[in-house]
């Protein structure tokens, strides 16, 4: 039987990459609501994309050295709050702050599950 750890750090885990692709997903309806242009839809993405792709081994190098496991559960929810904010925002300002928010918050995650 398998350690009911794995389980919830696997779900986790796949829950958060899940998560990467529903941006790009809700880019047409945000763009529509927020009136944004091509650039500015570009802008979010390149934003949610970058500050995941920066964090994720800073956090894979301090995961090394350092024990925190309160950085799982801790960036699951800052991470959900974050995605669910992009949703109630109102100005591409802060889209693009709760997106990179959830990316970057989500990065935190992948370093400790491997």
């Amino acid at each position: 039987m398998i350690n009911p750890y794995l389980w919830v750090l696997s779900i986790g885990h796949l829950i958060v990459d899940l998560s990467q692709g529903i941006l790009p997903i809700l880019m047409p309806l945000l763009a529509q609501s927020l009136q944004l242009s091509y650039f500015q839809v570009g802008t979010v993405v390149l934003a949610f994309t970058f500050s995941s792709a920066i964090i994720q081994p800073v956090f894979g190098v301090l995961s090394d050295r350092y024990s925190m496991p309160w950085l799982m559960p801790l960036g699951l929810f800052l991470s959900g709050f974050g995605l669910a904010l992009t949703g109630m925002v109102n100005s591409y300002v802060f889209t693009v702050a709760c997106g990179s928010a959830e990316r970057y918050w989500g990065g935190r995650i992948s370093p400790r599950g491997v």
